[in-house]
């Protein structure tokens, strides 16, 4: 309790927010892929290969380690969240190694998302990964700043929420192609949102890294159909042989 009351105002505003946004992105993955995933028994889930269940095991780890560190900071515990933090610089690009590898393997498949063509699913899925990677390169490169440290992972991690988003089991939004974009938008701006209402004025790092999210999307449409992109995709597609 006495840490919890040497706490600034601010440190513990802070606190309520992240955890807040912690407790918000793992209900958007359990909810995205209760039936799929976590209540198909996770390890048994009847997914397309061995592949994606390390990709389904290393994002579920991310999200619960994030709500862990979240949790370590409210209540003092600095130092062991330093110590796990370092998992956390491991599994990160192991993440994006494992999304590239398994949208490699999506698109040999054929499996592209509803709504999207082939390439623009391979574009926006690889370009989430190598995001989220920057994104928490950044973080760490300035773990001594602990507001920036904390809003580079929380929009890092917000970044790839749009699988399971789309994933919601909610009848209005299929059909819909406005709701996903929607609902990912609002979490995304949160952060901004948050600067402002208790700063009244926005860190630079979390507009240039709110930017990049929001962004990827019209990025992907732009670039996916390149030629370069085009040969790199085919390139892919080839090597399924």
């Amino acid at each position: 309790m006495a840490t919890l009351i040497a706490r600034p105002v601010r440190a513990r505003t802070d606190d309520y927010f992240f955890g807040a946004m912690a407790l918000v992105m793992l209900g958007s993955v359990l909810f995205g892929f209760a039936h799929t995933y976590f209540l198909a028994g996770m390890v048994m889930a009847p997914l397309q290969s061995r592949l994606v269940h390390f990709h389904g095991a290393a994002f579920s780890c991310w999200i619960f380690l994030f709500l862990i560190q979240t949790t370590l900071i409210s209540v003092g515990k600095v130092r062991v969240h330093r110590t796990l933090g370092w998992a956390g610089a491991v599994l990160a690009p192991t993440m994006m190694v494992l999304g590239i590898w398994t949208n490699c393997a999506m698109v040999r498949r054929g499996d592209a998302p509803p709504g999207f063509t082939v390439p623009m699913a391979f574009t926006l899925n690889n370009l989430e990964v190598i995001l989220f990677a920057g994104l928490v390169g950044w973080a760490i490169a300035v773990r001594t700043n602990r507001p920036i440290h904390k809003r580079l992972m929380l929009l890092a991690t917000l970044g790839i929420m749009g699988p399971a988003i789309s994933r919601w089991p909610l009848a209005f939004m299929h059909g819909n192609p406005i709701w996903v974009p929607a609902f990912f938008y609002a979490e995304v701006l949160t952060v901004l949102v948050y600067d402002l209402v208790t700063r009244h004025k926005a860190y630079w790092q979390t507009v240039v890294a709110t930017v990049a999210v929001m962004s990827l999307f019209w990025v992907s449409l732009a670039i996916s159909g390149t030629p370069w992109m085009v040969r790199l995709l085919g390139w892919v597609l080839r090597g399924a042989g």
